[in-house]
């Protein structure tokens, strides 16, 4: 029974891990594709202009979306219908006030993002991000109504329908129109619009003209703490970038986004596993044996995590740096691989994001949200403080390694918290092994960096390691076994 869960569960995340792959990988053609037409420090002007987008959606979405998640879920069809309604009417006329608000006044927006220097058209891209910021805003409730009727594989047509209009747009306006930025932000926009337009028949499904003060109370209670937590995690993610531009410069804010957006590699796992995981443990919390299986599936996500941590350091940056036969180009511009510096730090800060994300199975069964921003504060205090100190003098180098300390302090936080007050009985010896086993491959690594061979022969002695430590048990032998040979 247990692992026909953990199956029902992985077929889930790897739905939504298929079209999100593939969703990033189209979006990571993106990096190479502006690395040959766009110099560092106008990518950089790009990167700041998607903080803006980021932090206001925060604002417009105002925590509705998980919380509506959580009621949608434990409700019934009919009382689902009055959760959207209520969660989507709420969501459309903050986001309409602040985009108004942006969109009439962008000079207070360009005042504060851009210090360096402002670029041209500065006050136009605003605008063109509150569209952006409008729509996908509006594309929240009915996105997460696809995750709480577990339909993965509708959620994942409509997001790549997104990103390859995307590149669309960009292929013709930035590549061939050449209007840099600007034609960026309207290749965004008309994705955005194109994507909500896809929505309305979720939309018009679900929206029954039923606004329910109880429910919006309700969401509000559960939904307003994450929104300081947001916030708080939107500066682990982005203040890095803000001071690097104040300190360093555009370029060098330019090449670290650049490296960071390689290292959302894992991101992408961990954000398949979470758009899973959250209707998953909420549907399981019942089931008697709920904490043993929580328990389980944190030993595989570390497992696959850490497997596929040490995958993309060893071989992302060579795929990187190959030469397309067509054109006698590299994938990635040599004027970005300074950036990839701070690939591997960052791959591993998302790992554990994704540990973090485990941990987060008591705070929602308990309703213990009002912690969420105090423990992601933390974070972001020591995130902030820590770059103001490192990145005048260490640049780049130092803001990937306060991000790696950050996620480090979040995890490890909520651990010893939920422990108090939901104890789930992890099995902390089989993760010691399997770190250990990480980090002595991953520090092997570095010896010999550029050979293929010793590579190979480390990614070889990762399930040998396994098997010699005892880290899998008898029945997950005889599971393994079983696979191998269906394989056959």
């Amino acid at each position: 029974m247990l692992f026909d869960k953990i199956a029902s569960l992985s077929k889930q995340s790897l739905v939504y891990g298929i079209g999100h792959v593939l969703a990033r990988f189209i979006s990571f053609l993106l990096l190479p594709f502006y690395s040959h037409l766009i110099p560092p420090e106008e990518y950089g002007v790009l990167i700041l202009i998607y903080i803006f987008i980021a932090l206001a959606q925060i604002l417009c979405v105002a925590g509705l979306d998980i919380a509506f998640l959580r009621y949608y879920v434990a409700e019934d069809e009919k009382k689902q219908k009055s959760v959207f309604s209520t969660a989507f009417f709420a969501l459309t006329v903050i986001s309409g006030f602040l985009n108004a608000l942006f969109f009439f006044f962008p000079g207070l927006i360009t005042a504060v993002l851009f210090h360096s220097s402002v670029p041209e058209n500065a006050e136009m891209l605003i605008r063109l991000s509150c569209g952006i910021l409008l729509f996908d805003s509006l594309a929240v409730i009915p996105f997460f109504s696809l995750r709480g009727d577990q339909k993965p594989v509708h959620f994942t047509v409509l997001k790549l329908s997104n990103v390859l209009i995307n590149i669309a747009g960009n292929i013709i306006l930035v590549a061939v129109m050449g209007l840099g930025v600007m034609g960026a932000l309207w290749a965004n926009l008309i994705a955005a619009v194109f994507t909500f337009i896809l929505l309305t028949p979720v939309i018009v499904r679900k929206f029954g003209f039923d606004f329910n003060s109880g429910v919006i109370r309700n969401l509000w209670k559960f939904g307003l703490p994450n929104v300081p937590a947001l916030i708080f995690l939107l500066v682990i993610e982005f203040s890095d970038r803000k001071l690097l531009e104040v300190y360093r410069g555009l370029e060098e804010a330019g090449l670290y986004s650049a490296g960071y957006k390689m290292g959302m590699f894992m991101a992408i796992l961990t954000t398949a596993f979470r758009f899973a995981w959250q209707p998953f443990f909420l549907s399981e919390a019942k089931n008697p044996e709920a904490k043993q299986l929580f328990a389980r599936i944190f030993t595989y996500f570390f497992l696959t995590a850490g497997f596929l941590f040490m995958l993309f350091m060893f071989y992302a940056p060579d795929i990187l740096e190959w030469k397309l036969p067509l054109w006698n180009i590299s994938i990635l511009d040599p004027r970005y691989w300074p950036g990839m510096a701070v690939f591997p730090i960052i791959l591993l800060a998302h790992l554990f994001d994704g540990i973090y994300s485990n941990f987060t199975v008591g705070v929602y069964l308990k309703n213990k949200t009002k912690v969420v921003p105090l423990i992601i504060g933390m974070g972001a205090v020591f995130n902030l403080g820590a770059n103001f100190i490192v990145i005048p003098v260490h640049g780049m180098m130092g803001a990937a390694w306060t991000t790696l300390g950050a996620f480090i302090i979040m995890a490890v936080s909520l651990q010893l918290y939920i422990r108090r007050i939901y104890y789930i009985p992890y099995e902390w010896s089989r993760i010691f092994k399997l770190g250990l086993i990480i980090m002595v491959l991953s520090a092997l690594y570095f010896f010999y960096p550029k050979f293929i061979l010793w590579r190979l022969m480390l990614t070889v002695l990762f399930p040998i390691l396994l098997l010699i430590t005892g880290f899998f048990g008898k029945t997950e032998l005889i599971r393994l076994k079983n696979l191998v040979s269906r394989g056959r």
